[in-house]
């Protein structure tokens, strides 16, 4: 990927990023990394803040296609070979990053009151207490399930890698599967020897085995 395609093909952009030392997609990267100097770069340039998201996502995907395209590498000659990676839309995989940076800032949901007693367990619970101090949201209890901590509704339920998830329990249920799209999990109850059979259908489809 080129500046222009970064850009748009805008002729006074270009030139003001090649005034700024910046000529190519990987110095504009590298440029954008950095917190300061990406609002520094947006106001020389005179972008707002949505237009410099846009490039960036454009440079996480071209980033993403690469990896996908790299050839793996040979490993003592077992024939070594890279996860399957999703085909991700840029929305998705802006998405499947958002999802990732508020699950870091997440808190442990606790059940109301679980150290007065080690059989109440710290497990979610809803608390219905009238006079609970939970119930009511006050600042020193732990927090309350709401809405505001919830992920982007489209990277719900989807694996990290950004794949869908199906559970197979046997060669004929990979029928169907987009590889692009979908990876499968083995159920537990399957066996070794069908195990291996499904591992070996998924390998021919290219389709990606969570636990094989």
């Amino acid at each position: 990927m080129t500046i222009e395609d970064i850009v748009g093909g805008d002729s006074e952009l270009i030139r003001k990023l090649s005034d700024e030392g910046i000529s190519n997609a990987d110095e504009l990267k590298e440029r954008l990394s950095v917190p300061e100097k990406a609002d520094e770069l947006r106001q020389k340039l005179g972008v707002d803040s949505k237009t410099v998201e846009e490039w960036k996502e454009k440079l996480e995907t071209e980033h993403e296609e690469e990896e996908e395209s790299e050839v793996p590498e040979q490993k003592d000659g077992n024939g070594y070979r890279a996860h399957a990676k999703p085909a991700l839309t840029p929305d998705l995989a802006r998405a499947l990053r958002v999802r990732k940076e508020l699950s870091l800032r997440r808190p442990d949901f606790l059940r109301a009151e679980y150290y007065k007693a080690d059989r109440l367990g710290t497990k979610w619970r809803k608390p219905r207490g009238k006079q609970g101090k939970m119930r009511l949201a006050v600042y020193y209890r732990p927090k309350l399930v709401s809405k505001g901590y919830g992920s982007p509704a489209a990277a719900r339920h989807l694996h990290p890698s950004g794949f869908a998830e199906r559970i197979v329990h046997n060669v004929s249920e990979l029928e169907g599967v987009d590889p692009k799209t979908t990876a499968v999990r083995i159920a537990h109850s399957v066996g070794t020897r069908k195990r291996k059979d499904i591992i070996a259908e998924a390998e021919r489809l290219q389709i990606r085995v969570l636990n094989g």
